[in-house]
C-alpha cells in the first residue's frame, strides 16, 4: 500500500514538471493569450489553443463527453461573480496557470498569489458549493443534452473549426515572413 502511494506521488510530481516545463516552454496562460489576441498579436496562442482544442475533441470523441459542468440559477449573482474575478486575475497578474509559471521563474510576488489561492479553493470547496448545492437549483449535464446532437458530430465539427483556425493562422505566418534575398539587400 505504501509503495503504491509513493509511485502514485512520484508519478504526480513528474507530471506536475512535465507540465510545467510545457507550460512555461509554450506560455500558455490564457489571461496573456487573450490579452495578446486583442493586442493583434495573438497568432501563436490561436495555434496554440487550436490544437489543445483538436486534442481534446478527439480525447472525448474517443472517451465519451464528460460533464461539461453545473447548470446553476444565473441572473445577478454571475455578473458579479465575473467582476470579482476579473479583479482577481488583474490584482494577481494573471490566472492560475500563470501564476505558477511566474512562481517557477522566480517571481517572489506571485508565491504570495499561488499561496492565497489555497484558503480561496478550499473557501470555495467547503463553504461555498455546499452553500449553492442546498440554496439553488443544480444539475449535471452533458453537452449533447443541451444541443441534441450525437457527440461524433459534435467532436468533428470543432476538429474541423479548429484545424481551419490552425491552417490560417500558420499560413499568415508564413506569409508575413521578410524574403531572405530581399532582407538582404
Amino acid at each position: 500500500m505504501g509503495n503504491i502511494n509513493l509511485t502514485l506521488i512520484s508519478l504526480c510530481i513528474l507530471f506536475g514538471i512535465g507540465f510545467g516545463f510545457f507550460a512555461q516552454r509554450a506560455g500558455l496562460c490564457i489571461v496573456t493569450g487573450i490579452t495578446e489576441i486583442f493586442m493583434g498579436k495573438g497568432k501563436r496562442f490561436l495555434a496554440l489553443i487550436s490544437v489543445i482544442v483538436i486534442i481534446c475533441a478527439i480525447g472525448f470523441s474517443i472517451l465519451g463527453l464528460k460533464p461539461a459542468g453545473e447548470l446553476r440559477c444565473f441572473g445577478i449573482y454571475n455578473l458579479l461573480a465575473g467582476i470579482i474575478f476579473g479583479i482577481g486575475i488583474f490584482i494577481s497578474g494573471g490566472c492560475i496557470t500563470g501564476s505558477m509559471i511566474k512562481v517557477g521563474e522566480g517571481n517572489i510576488s506571485s508565491i504570495i498569489v499561488l499561496l492565497s489561492m489555497i484558503p480561496g479553493m478550499a473557501l470555495s470547496v467547503y463553504v461555498i458549493t455546499p452553500l449553492i448545492k442546498n440554496s439553488f437549483f443544480s444539475k449535471k449535464l452533458l453537452l449533447t443534452d443541451i444541443i441534441k446532437i450525437n457527440r461524433f458530430y459534435i467532436c468533428a465539427a470543432i476538429i474541423i473549426l479548429a484545424v481551419s483556425i490552425l491552417i490560417t493562422v500558420l499560413r499568415n505566418r508564413n506569409n508575413n515572413k521578410p524574403d531572405k534575398a530581399i532582407s538582404r539587400k
